[in-house]
């Protein structure tokens, strides 16, 4: 049309009508984009808010700051779980199954009394039972530990500034770096410190993971809710939350769960670490309910039977893993000899043509 209006190639065209049309385009553009950016913020919102929580432990772990606390209320959420999943079907078979692969001990309470309790009563009871249970654990390992790096630290032929101290509940096992000096100093309660640490940190790396999959799973899946005249994004904040508190009650079991039943491993050899040396952590799987009980003796038997020893090693020391030997390919093809005629068809011998 320009052309047939004898228009040229960059001439400014200046029109109050195409002006309007080109200021309402550029209006409904915006409009647009400024909903698909609010639009993504308001997703963004609620992982953010998941996040702050997160990363709020995980500050806590690192610095040691509150971990204890942090740990205490993990406890205490635990339980609170347990007794609300079966007092009020008043089922104490699972109750004392749930208190047992858990937290590792017997249920505090008789059968009569957990049908007559009440809820918050059981729930304190049950707490302050297990809190001094750790209590009494957490001592009991810094005893059997600290002779040991005692006896590492006196030894002037050794020059180490770290040391590493093994702890397993039966299933898993982690590798705890403490620093020597400060390990002494402390009688080993450093050690307890940086077990508590690593756990939270190690479980609470695993599941927050899994949880980041599952979030982005649920917010490609809420889309389809368009299609039922609901909003996606209502939806995604109820299923994101109960998303968050299941993945909240699997951080907290795993790690009451490995720091109520574990213990030093007898016989297990002392690993002391020169300083600077990356520590490598064993990830923590998931307890299963048959290994409970087998655990529980296990635990008892050590601590009748005394703490193993360590033995040293020194730092530059490795382990060589066996690697399985390669498997040759099987050929299904003859081989060609020498004097055969060459495979591509020129005619000649294969030592004179392919061969060479």
């Amino acid at each position: 049309m320009m052309d047939r209006m004898g228009h040229k190639d960059g001439e400014v065209i200046q029109h109050k009508m195409i002006s309007k049309s080109i200021e309402r385009a550029q209006t409904k553009v915006e409009e647009n984009n400024f909903g698909i950016r609010k639009r993504l913020l308001e997703y963004d919102d609620v992982m953010n808010a998941q996040r702050e929580v997160i990363y709020k432990l995980r500050r806590n772990a690192l610095y040691g700051d509150r971990i204890r606390t942090d740990i205490a209320n993990m406890f205490f959420e635990l339980v609170e779980a347990n007794v609300d999943a079966t007092h009020e079907s008043k089922d104490y078979d699972n109750f004392r199954l749930a208190m047992l692969s858990n937290l590792g001990i017997e249920a505090p309470v008789s059968e009569n009394d957990f049908l007559s309790a009440d809820t918050d009563d059981l729930v304190y009871l049950c707490y302050s039972q297990s809190e001094q249970h750790y209590r009494s654990k957490i001592e009991d390992l810094s005893r059997r530990a600290h002779p040991v790096i005692q006896r590492v630290y006196d030894d002037e032929s050794n020059d180490f500034k770290s040391i590493l101290v093994p702890f397993s509940d039966g299933l898993k096992t982690i590798q705890v770096s403490a620093d020597i000096d400060e390990s002494v100093a402390t009688e080993a309660v450093s050690v307890m410190k940086a077990l508590e640490q690593q756990v939270v940190l190690a479980v609470i790396d695993l599941h927050w993971k899994e949880h980041l999959r599952s979030m982005d799973d649920l917010r490609n899946n809420v889309q389809h809710a368009r299609h039922e005249q609901k909003d996606p994004l209502l939806i995604y904040k109820f299923e994101s939350y109960e998303l968050f508190k299941q993945m909240v009650q699997k951080v907290n079991a795993e790690v009451a769960s490995f720091l109520m039943k574990c213990t030093i491993p007898i016989n297990a050899g002392e690993q002391p670490l020169r300083q600077g040396k990356k520590v490598e952590v064993a990830p923590l799987g998931k307890t299963s309910k048959a290994g409970v009980d087998n655990i529980a003796q296990q635990n008892a038997a050590r601590a009748a039977g005394g703490g193993g020893a360590i033995s040293p090693s020194q730092p530059g020391q490795h382990h060589p893993t066996s690697r399985p030997k390669p498997v040759d390919p099987i050929r299904t093809e003859k081989k060609v000899q020498p004097n055969s005629p060459c495979p591509c068809g020129s005619g000649k011998k294969f030592k004179k043509c392919h061969g060479k």
